[in-house]
């Protein structure tokens, strides 16, 4: 981190700041995790904006601040969904699973499988309903 800020790489500091939060939320530490995905998420490049807050909206989930971190990742799918219209595509699926993930960890596991549901039918049309590793047969 100290040699990304001491050249000024934006990059090279908010992909630092984001996989510093990795390892502190892999340690429990969500305060921590939180405030480095803050920090990553005020200069990330805008291709990583997603990652980032979906990063952090998982941190949210984890600490118990559940409608925050619905919220986060709410503006990961947004964005998402901006960005590659209504067509399936794999970010997509991957944010739809950890909403799942958050909405399970909340107790409603009714929206839970609505999400799962989302991103297996979008696997299933990205890969033509051909036989998958990502798809459970």
């Amino acid at each position: 981190l100290r040699i990304y800020q001491k050249r000024q790489d934006r990059r090279g500091i908010a992909a630092s700041f984001n996989n510093l939060g990795t390892v502190f939320s892999n340690l429990n530490d969500y305060k921590n995790a939180i405030d480095c995905f803050k920090n990553a998420l005020k200069i990330v490049d805008p291709e990583n904006v997603t990652a980032v807050l979906t990063n952090l909206g998982s941190s949210f989930f984890s600490s118990e601040r559940h409608s925050i971190g619905m919220g986060y990742l709410d503006k990961a799918l947004v964005l998402l969904n901006e960005r590659h219209g209504d067509r399936p595509h794999p970010e997509k699926v991957r944010r739809l699973s950890v909403l799942g993930n958050g909405y399970s960890k909340w107790g409603k596991h009714k929206e839970a499988v609505e999400c799962y549901q989302e991103a297996l039918n979008m696997l299933r049309e990205i890969h033509r309903h051909r036989p998958h590793p990502e798809i459970a047969t």
